[in-house]
């Protein structure tokens, strides 16, 4: 059972996911790496352990919140078990992630992450009334999905509520939203909360602009790339410059990244690489990125230290 409620009260099974979402990523990316197939075997258990047992996850908001967070982390390391290790010639027949186990997985995403044991559809787990962040990293969670299963229907739904925030209540906007969360001066719905929570956010956009570009779509490029004013607005603020503010921005947690802040290294890649553009805002998120994301102390969710190996996996053509 997994049930999480508001502050981590309660907290149960909440932990364990976290640690082993980020142990099966890292098996999965050591096996990428060294091909040593202990690595992928250790994956597979992980993966295989979460869809046999768990059957039950209560309805606290804060579930949603934390699958968005953590989860990802299985997606990405089923993707490389099924489309790479998989179809490895080097790998076993009897050592390969096996069909039904996978088919217990696809189901388990749907029916127990996103729906959490309910009536599973492409938007019920968004939470719009939220600060924006929430549904930023929901967002992110189901392109994660999306891509992964081949579900069209869920990825247009995450697009809709990225672009215009109504994909789950056509007569409301979500926080969470592009142009609900990151206004047109680069000050963000959550500046005057905190920088934690802020970078939260950003987090969740910028993941869905990354997987997006991934599939053929810009996202970055959205309402004139309000997202890269949005990371060089936060990025200048927590290198210690002024900003302007139309409210007033926090210096709670001002300085450091929050789970390496993947924002940074995503834009800074893409303005670097993807589509070159020499201007003071990317500048900014670059130093931000060299600064904050690959800082010592740099750790993402399950604690691990991620700065240099979230700098190679966001470092692309």
């Amino acid at each position: 059972m997994i049930d999480i409620g508001p502050y981590n009260n309660p907290n149960i099974g909440g932990d364990h996911l976290t640690k082993d979402s980020f142990a099966a990523s890292s098996n999965a990316l050591m096996w990428y790496f060294d091909r040593d197939s202990a690595h992928a075997k250790t994956a597979i258990n992980i993966l295989n352990a979460w869809t046999n047992t768990l059957t039950t996850v209560g309805h606290g908001n804060d579930a949603k919140l934390r699958f968005a967070l953590d989860f990802p982390e299985m997606l990405n390391a089923a993707e490389l078990l099924k489309n790479v290790y998989n179809t490895d010639p080097t790998t076993a027949d009897a050592d390969k992630w096996q069909p039904a186990d996978i088919a217990r997985f696809d189901a388990f995403v749907k029916s127990m992450m996103i729906a959490r044991g309910g009536t599973y559809s492409p938007t019920v787990d968004y939470y719009p009334q939220a600060n924006g962040g929430w549904d930023a990293l929901i967002g992110a969670f189901n392109m994660s999905a999306a891509v992964y299963l081949n579900d069209v229907d869920l990825y247009n739904a995450a697009l809709q509520q990225f672009y215009l925030g109504n994909a789950q209540n056509p007569n409301g906007v979500s926080e969470g939203a592009l142009l609900s969360y990151i206004y047109p001066t680069g000050e963000l719905q959550e500046t005057s909360r905190d920088q934690a929570h802020v970078q939260l956010g950003i987090n969740g956009l910028a993941l869905q602009a990354a997987i997006s570009w991934n599939q053929g779509i810009d996202l970055f490029s959205a309402y004139n790339s309000r997202l890269l004013a949005g990371v060089a607005y936060t990025a200048k603020y927590n290198l210690g410059e002024d900003v302007p503010s139309e409210t007033f921005a926090s210096d709670l947690s001002r300085g450091k990244a929050n789970d390496g802040t993947p924002a940074y290294e995503i834009v800074a890649n893409h303005y670097l690489t993807q589509q070159p553009m020499t201007t003071d805002a990317v500048q900014s998120v670059q130093q931000a990125a060299d600064t904050l994301s690959r800082a010592p102390i740099a750790t993402n969710e399950g604690g691990q230290h991620i700065n240099w190996l979230q700098a190679a996996l966001y470092t692309t053509d």
